[in-house]
């Protein structure tokens, strides 16, 4: 089974997992979509405990936005989750500031310009400057 699709079926399994009770079919949908629009690429070829593991980190980075969780998925799945959720949601953006050296770097992890970043992280009055608390 391709690592993609093997990768899908681990997420769609965690999702109904006994932890996961309170998630509405909207939200469960919600991240699959998430899951199935990243790239095969972007999936590595882990045996099948790790891949597991990738699995649930990525859930829990989707629903969370936890950095802890975020750092440890892979690069091309960190990348496109941090991609698909700065763009529908301020937390994430949040984090993303905020663990980032400058507006450029920012811009560059939401795949848009510097004047967009600015002007969401005036409407949500982060602080000054990415990455100062």
């Amino acid at each position: 089974m391709p690592h993609h699709t093997r990768f899908l079926a681990l997420v769609r399994e965690y999702l109904y997992d006994d932890c996961h009770l309170g998630l509405t079919p909207t939200e469960r949908r919600a991240c699959l979509r998430s899951a199935g629009a990243a790239p095969p690429a972007a999936v590595p070829g882990l045996p099948g405990d790790s891949l597991a593991l990738t699995a649930a980190r990525y859930v829990e980075a989707f629903f969370t936005g936890s950095t802890t969780h975020l750092r440890a998925l892979p690069t091309g799945l960190r990348r496109h989750l941090i991609g698909w959720l700065v763009r529908r949601d301020d937390r994430v953006f949040a984090v993303v500031w905020a663990s980032s050296r400058s507006v450029g770097e920012v811009a560059r992890r939401m795949r848009t310009d510097p004047d967009a970043v600015l002007h969401r992280a005036g409407r949500l009055r982060l602080a000054s400057a990415p990455g100062s608390r």
